[in-house]
């Protein structure tokens, strides 16, 4: 070993010389020098024999999986120091300048950690193994990462492998009823041009907004989440309670989700293809009369009504609809070396949808770039990904028009003899679907840029400084046009041309510090700041009654109702920004006990000046049992932990300029203007009230978990939460004066969230050639709303209505009570006159179904429990999945009954329901109450996949085919069960709930993945 080491050798010369030294000059010296120089001496020996026994050796070696696959990318590391390197795509690593007794720590995602003492040994091989549940797997969190096992907030992960397989409108879809406590709705049915809507823990805020912040790549998502091919994503991280959130500030009281995209992978060039081709139909029921029904109807119903059979049989849904042929395709193609790597993608996606001329079209190119520079201690991450999508949409109320028209109706006017001149039956409301499909366009274009730029430049091995920087810009156009043969359009063609763009660019320097106190106490610490500026701006034009249809949308300037003053034109623009300091520290100690706290202090110019900055602190604590001495022994337990937490969040998503005085014009009436001097001029009014005090929504949540594995096959969690949030705005009225506005947006309000959510996951079986694995979602949550008023600051509000399309009101909101309740007159019978007559229920001799007193609480809008049940099963290189979704316990309005369940509708010449049979009292006014609140109880096969993996070489491929939205199970007599949230806006007035919108459909799915 002296001659393989130059340090050692020289060390040893300059000692010997030293000593010569020492010898010589001993002679000539007194015994009190000779005695000082030896101690000198001595002490120089020792020092150099502790050099001796701490040599500095190379350790390297090669790290492979159980099938002696290599391994790139794992971490080794130095126990006890942060010096370590990763292993390159070889699974090859060296670390130099490491002690002959040093231990070193390989840890990888999805694999055990090992550690392993050195021994003097230059060469160290490693087979790393799986961990069974998961608890080294590597989870986002807000502004970082960390490991399962070190999570002490509820984070629940889906990576790529997981998701749902299939022909999806927005890549969240991927997700659904995977997990515990996140629903996920399909807002508009099988519409190509929707989204979902999405909610984590229940309801939140009245008036503002609902949804969870999206994070793509540690960066604010500003477009929607369609712009993302489903291909691009590697996992969902959702952070569902306060401790977890609070970095996130006033954003995250809805949650936040934050997604991972594919990153760029060093080594030699791969490729990866998928494509598939899809198509649907339409998930038809048997609730309305066809042609010869609705014949037989008249007969039975309304006898000598004969006039109203037209002589024709029309399917007028299917005149207007078709097959659609959806198509999908993403390549990627990544490597690179070390210092550079390169990921680029291009996705194409055309979903046709099921009416005619309506589709979706979306061309989506983006690039990853990773460089590395300075001795590896500058990391650039840079993305670029830009998406158009060109769609086409539907006339609004053609679904409904389709499913309601007299069936017996022709769809050209027969005394027409060219056949181009539509029939028209002059019912009120009723237009002839046809006409409205093949006279009307629909044309949207929205282009989206986002750019990313991550840095990290290590100053030292375990202390960073951070930069993140990006910039969206999401814009679009809408261009419509009705000719003159649209039905009651009552002109000779009308235009619209809108364009509208939103843009953001977010800053985010930080510094991150790891450090080490001996060997069992480790620190991570970050801190940063954020800036944040958004503007919106749009502008419209629409004019109408033009010399001909030729020239569509695209010359709009010449129709007449601009030389009548019958135009109308509108611009906008309005900006905000954000502004915010944060912090977080968490600790380990020998990974058994754990702890996060963080701090946001932001500030918002949406708020009043009185209130314009608020600080969001949170404390989270975890506890590993299994790691504590008595536990060791008890073999059936593979992990046990405890995670309490209290986090606090703010809702800034309200509209701008609440909290300032603002004017508007006065239009649509003749005090708009007023004359002077020779000239008209505009009349500018109050807007609103000005709110110094307006503040932020503030949510406290408590959460306390249990995360466990046992038998080496089952894992899960289990999650308690009690969420408060307080200071909820909502419009109040106010007198006028001393008021110049009669309503002001204050926070008054105040409500609660409790609940509970159980994730289980299981091997159920376990072989050689067979695997069937299991995971079940429940969770339920109870809403109450605590408080609505304030008198002392003279808010008054006893109780919200909500006031749906009908003749009355359906929900009441009050102090005490749950939010969603539906409040409705109890039905007794129906007079010979039509009249309805309803139970007299406060006992006063008077019915009046519009008062309180005379009305019942008879069921919630939101489910009891929501429960989602995934499958995968694999023998050999076949795999089945499958996905059950349930919503349980839930009301709904049964918008078709209210409407459509009345003789009345045929007697005007109208389709209605085949139930109407059954209830032929049904003849009078429509009217709201218990009759027309259904069970929206449901049970969903969701999604079927059945694949082979083929091994091609080195090459992989994949062919599966799978199905949606295959069968639902429910009582519901309508459209479909699955419905968004009634919900009110701050007019009173109802939003979702109504299903006749557009059709829900099955889709079948030809698939292929192709790594090469």
């Amino acid at each position: 070993m002296y001659n393989q080491n130059p340090l050692i050798m020289n060390q040893s010369k300059s000692r010997e010389g030293l000593l010569f030294k020492v010898v010589s000059f001993s002679a000539s010296t007194s015994f009190k020098q000779i005695n000082r120089i030896l101690g000198i001496t001595i002490v120089f020996l020792m020092l150099s024999s502790v050099l001796y026994s701490q040599q500095l050796i190379t350790v390297g070696g090669q790290i492979v999986d159980e099938n002696d696959v290599s391994l790139p990318g794992v971490t080794v590391v130095v126990k006890g120091t942060s010096q370590g390197t990763i292993s390159d795509i070889d699974g090859r690593y060296s670390l130099s300048g490491v002690q002959e007794n040093a231990t070193l720590v390989f840890s990888f995602v999805g694999m055990l950690s090992q550690d392993i003492s050195v021994s003097s040994r230059t060469v160290i091989n490693v087979k790393m193994e799986a961990d069974a549940i998961g608890l080294e797997e590597v989870v986002a969190i807000g502004y970082g990462y960390t490991t399962k096992k070190e999570l002490t907030g509820s984070v629940s992960s889906v990576d790529a492998e997981e998701f749902l397989q299939g022909d999806m409108t927005s890549p969240i879809r991927a997700i659904q009823g995977k997990v515990a406590g996140l629903s996920i709705i399909s807002s508009n049915g099988a519409d190509p041009n929707s989204d979902y809507t999405v909610r984590i823990r229940g309801l939140n805020s009245l008036s503002g907004g609902k949804s969870p912040l999206i994070i793509v790549d540690g960066a604010v998502w500003g477009g929607t989440l369609k712009s993302i091919n489903p291909e691009q994503i590697e996992s969902f991280d959702i952070l569902k309670d306060g401790s977890a959130a609070a970095i996130y500030g006033t954003r995250a009281t809805n949650g936040v989700i934050l997604i991972t995209l594919k990153k760029p992978e060093q080594g030699e060039i791969k490729c990866e293809l998928s494509a598939f081709v899809s198509y649907e139909s339409i998930d038809k029921n048997d609730l309305w009369f066809d042609a010869d029904e609705y014949r037989s109807a008249i007969q039975e119903l309304i006898p000598g009504n004969s006039n109203l059979d037209k002589g024709s049989s029309t399917d007028w849904l299917d005149e207007v609809t078709r097959t659609p042929i959806n198509q999908n395709y993403n390549l990627s193609i990544t490597g690179g070396t070390e210092k550079l790597a390169i990921r680029t993608n291009l996705s194409y996606k055309n979903n046709e949808g099921l009416f005619e001329d309506n589709y979706s079209n979306v061309v989506a190119p983006s690039i990853f770039v990773k460089q590395k520079a300075f001795n590896n201690r500058l990391i650039l991450d840079y993305k670029l990904l830009y998406s158009r999508t060109t769609s086409s949409d539907i006339p609004g109320g053609l679904y409904e028009q389709a499913i309601t028209r007299n069936p017996t109706e022709p769809i050209y006017d027969p005394e027409n003899i060219s056949g181009n001149k539509y029939y028209d039956n002059h019912i009120q409301g009723s237009r002839n679907p046809v006409a409205m499909i093949n006279e009307s366009t629909f044309d949207r274009e929205v282009n989206f840029v986002n750019a990313v730029v991550n840095t990290e430049f290590k100053l030292l091995d375990n202390l960073s400084l951070n930069f993140t920087g990006s910039y969206n810009v999401w814009s679009g156009t809408d261009e419509n046009y009705y000719t003159k043969h649209y039905p009651l359009l009552g002109k000779s063609g009308q235009a619209y041309v809108g364009s509208w763009k939103t843009k953001d660019y977010i800053l985010e320097p930080s510094i991150r510090y790891r450090f080490t106190l001996g060997e069992d106490h480790r620190f991570n610490a970050i801190g940063g700041y954020s800036y944040n500026k958004g503007s919106n701006t749009s502008m419209s034009v629409t004019n109408g009654n033009f010399d001909t249809d030729k020239f569509s949308y695209h010359n709009i300037a010449a129709g007449n109702d601009l030389i009548e003053g019958l135009a109308d034109i509108s611009s906008y623009k309005e900006t905000n920004k954000l502004i915010a300091f944060y912090g977080r520290v968490s600790y380990n100690y020998k990974d058994k006990y754990l702890a996060s706290a963080s701090l946001r202090h932001e500030g918002s110019s949406r708020f009043g000046k009185n209130d314009k900055w608020g600080t969001f602190p949170a404390v989270s604590l975890g506890w590993r049992i299994k790691e504590e001495g008595f536990m060791q022994d008890v073999d059936f337990i593979n992990d046990l932990k405890v995670r309490a937490g209290v986090g606090v969040t703010g809702n800034q998503d309200i509209p701008n300029y609440q909290s300032i005085p603002r004017l508007s014009t006065r239009t649509g009436d003749s005090s708009g203007l007023f004359y002077y001097k020779g000239n008209w001029q505009n009349v500018y009014v109050p807007d609103n009230n000005p709110n110094p005090d307006l503040k932020w929504e503030t949510k406290t949540e408590y959460n306390m978990g249990i995360d466990f594995g046992v038998f080496n096959r089952i894992s899960g969690s289990v999650d308690l939460y009690s969420r408060t949030i307080s200071d909820l705005l909502w419009y109040y009225d106010v007198p006028v004066p001393p008021n110049v506005y009669d309503k002001i947006y204050a926070n008054v309000g105040e409500m609660t969230n409790k609940g509970i959510e159980i994730t289980v996951n299981a091997d159920v079986l376990k072989t050689s050639n067979f695997n069937w694995n299991s995971t079940i979602t429940w969770s339920k949550n109870k809403n109450e709303m605590v408080k609505l008023s304030d008198p002392s600051r003279g808010y008054e509000l006893d109780f919200i209505k909500y006031t749906p399309a009908s003749t009355s009101w359906a929900q009441l909101l009050q102090e005490g009570e749950a939010v969603g309740d539906f409040w409705t007159p109890i039905y007794v019978a129906t007079a010979e006159d039509g009249t309805i007559i309803y139970k007299d229920l406060d006992g006063d001799g008077v019915v009046d179904e519009n008062s309180i007193g005379d009305r019942k609480n008879v069921g919630n809008e939101y489910p009891d429990y929501e429960l989602g049940w995934q499958n995968r099963l694999t023998y050999k290189n076949f795999f089945l999945t499958f996905a059950f979704r349930a919503m349980v316990g839930h009301s709904l309005i049964n918008w078709d009954r209210l409407n459509y369940e009345n003789v009345r509708r045929l007697s005007d010449g109208r389709n209605a329901m085949k139930s109407v049979l059954d209830h032929p009292e049904n003849f009078g006014e429509y009217r709201f109450d218990d009759r027309f609140l259904d069970d929206g109880t449901f049970i969903k096969l969701d999604n079927v996949v059945l694949g082979y993996d083929f091994k091609l070489g080195k090459s992989d491929l994949r062919l599966y085919v799978s199905g949606t939205n295959l069968l639902t199970i429910t009582d519901f007599e309508g459209n479909d069960p699955e419905q968004i949230p009634v919900g009110i806006d701050t007019n009173y007035n109802t939003y979702g709930g109504d299903n006749l919108t557009y059709p829900y459909s099955r889709t079948y799915l030809l698939g292929l993945k192709f790594n090469f």
